[in-house]
């Protein structure tokens, strides 16, 4: 029972990382989508006849998801620096914390 009761615990912590790294990649690849497609209505602004290149708006939030994507994958594969801080007093010696900035 201890052993089923480890096992789904640390289950469910690693289902939970997984679901954070998802959740930061796919807002990454939602604000490249929309920041591409803001480019492309900017876009629209330099040309003469904007109704006629209305597919730059599509082309810069294809553009922007593929960024988007780019930079999730990254922002997924980096790997946080981790810093050791070594406590030593009367009652704890050699206590040692660990923290990510």
């Amino acid at each position: 029972m201890k052993k089923s009761i480890l096992f789904l615990s640390i289950w469910f912590l690693a289902v939970q990382a997984q679901a954070s790294e998802l959740g930061d990649f796919l807002e990454s690849c939602g604000y490249g989508t929309l920041i591409g497609a803001g480019v492309g209505i900017v876009s629209l602004a330099f040309e003469k006849n904007p109704s006629d290149h209305a597919n730059n708006i599509a082309k810069g939030a294809s553009l922007g998801l593929y960024g988007g994507i780019a930079y999730g994958i990254v922002k997924i594969n980096e790997k946080p620096k981790v810093h050791d801080l070594a406590l030593i007093s009367k009652n704890l010696y050699g206590v040692f914390y660990s923290y990510n900035y």
